[in-house]
């Protein structure tokens, strides 16, 4: 005899008045012992025999990500801010998955079956083999695929559905952990493949305790980019492929598009804008030979009239910044006549080049080579 906090779901072997791990002020119930039938033990090398090959879901980024298809009998967790299109996706891939010959089963419990039904009339799904389900208990609805046998069973979500005899609300630690174990446990069962939607928390990650990404055998996270429209679908379990392929999608007003060609897509709105200096530009250079020794004059360019045109603009700017390297050294000597103790020492040696390397730091951004 055990008992267990209806919040959390912490155990105990003796009765306590609250609950020492998430300190609630309700006392532990008493759970009573069943006991259970000891399993069938198989040899590993029949056991290879008994799983089926991967079912393709009809989309291809998604096919690639998950590893080429979806195994039977598996649980795929998938979490995302909302909004960011995760009903959207998971009803095209109902919607692909019954046209390559799958039944689906969508339970759903944030939406009614009318609201399910305009978005799957907005997204182009018509198929027969597309059934819905609006509940939000667990046992309703495992019962409800108990009944249509479906190849694929989709629950949005798993924090709004809720196990009756646990009595705590739904989103709880305990309600969470507790209807994800059913989903689980009914696929692997009945060797049906599952989808279950997750809720993320302010900081990013999935809503729930941890041991629910531990639980189920692939976790997919859909990530949104506002400005262009994009939605990346990241890996981040796989206990049957690897994790580092992504797939990239466009959200329309008739769903979510596959992105064939990602580079054309993240570069259609690139533009080469790479500053040029312009003494490298009209190939000038301060008393290196190439023009007039010390004056900063251009050398000849191949073609007429292209020397005159660089050397022109070129002398205007040199020409500028002579001005103005000369207007700030007349300011410095100003200040420094009027100042009443350098008066006296104007032109000694400490002034003189006070003055000198005020005027170079000055002019060190001029384009003058002093």
């Amino acid at each position: 005899m055990t008992y267990r906090c209806r919040e959390c779901g912490y155990q105990s072997v003796k009765w306590l008045g609250f609950c020492p791990q998430c300190r609630s002020q309700d006392a532990l119930e008493e759970v009573s012992a069943t006991r259970r039938d000891v399993p069938e033990i198989v040899d590993v090398r029949t056991a290879v025999g008994t799983v089926r090959a991967r079912t393709p879901i009809g989309i291809d980024e998604i096919d690639r990500v998950v590893g080429g298809g979806i195994v039977p009998g598996s649980t795929t967790l998938v979490g995302g801010e909302p909004g960011v299109g995760k009903s959207t996706l998971l009803l095209q891939l109902a919607g692909a998955f019954a046209a390559a010959g799958g039944r689906v089963l969508v339970a759903s419990a944030e939406e009614s079956v009318e609201q399910v039904g305009l978005r799957a009339r907005r997204v182009g799904i018509s198929s027969e083999t597309v059934a819905l389900v609006g509940d939000s208990d667990i046992d309703a609805i495992l019962a409800a695929a108990d009944t249509a046998r479906p190849d694929l069973l989709i629950v949005d979500s798993i924090q709004t559905v809720i196990a009756s005899d646990l009595g705590a609300t739904a989103g709880t630690v305990s309600q969470v952990r507790e209807c994800a174990a059913r989903v689980i446990g009914y696929s692997k069962k009945m060797s049906t493949a599952s989808i279950i939607v997750g809720h993320v928390t302010k900081d990013g990650g999935i809503a729930g305790p941890k041991t629910l990404e531990h639980m189920v055998d692939v976790v997919l996270y859909l990530e949104g980019e506002n400005s262009m429209g994009l939605r990346v679908l990241r890996g981040l379990k796989n206990r049957f492929g690897p994790t580092h392929n992504m797939g990239l999608f466009e959200m329309r007003g008739d769903g979510l598009m596959e992105v064939e060609d990602p580079s054309s897509a993240l570069l259609s709105e690139w533009r080469c804008c790479v500053p040029v200096c312009r003494r490298e530009a009209t190939g000038t250079r301060r008393g290196s030979g190439f023009g007039g020794a010390g004056t900063g004059t251009p050398a000849a360019t191949v073609g007429p009239g292209s020397a005159t045109r660089a050397g022109s603009s070129a002398s205007r700017s040199h020409a500028a910044a002579r001005g103005r390297r000369a207007r700030r050294q007349r300011g410095i000597r100003q200040r420094c006549r009027r100042s009443p103790h350098l008066r006296t020492s104007h032109r000694s040696a400490g002034c003189a080049r006070a003055c000198i390397l005020d005027v170079r730091r000055s002019t060190r951004f001029d384009g003058i080579v002093g």
